[in-house]
């Protein structure tokens, strides 16, 4: 996953519209459709202010963001699995 995949699911996950998110954040809808769809890379500022508006930590964006490519697949799964756990717990809050 990338980081704009990672932001979509995040969003998606707290029930955000993107035009409503892309307006909190003060961007284009297209301008956060190109992070989602990988098309532009948001900075970190930006990736900041994402994560502050959609009340998570921005660890969380990061951790979702990372491709897992580990040699140990079992390893990859668990990982995998913490960060989407995480996602769930957040959402639910």
């Amino acid at each position: 996953m990338n980081t704009g995949q990672a932001i979509k699911t995040v969003r998606q996950k707290k029930l955000i519209k993107q035009k409503d998110l892309a307006v909190l954040l003060e961007i284009s809808s297209s301008f956060l459709s190109q992070i989602e769809h990988g098309k532009r890379e948001p900075s970190p500022e930006l990736i900041e202010k994402i994560a502050d508006t959609l009340r998570i930590p921005v660890q969380l964006i990061l951790l979702l963001s990372t491709e897992f490519k580990l040699a140990d697949s079992k390893f990859e799964r668990q990982l995998k699995d913490i960060s989407f756990a995480m996602l769930e717990i957040l959402s639910a809050v």
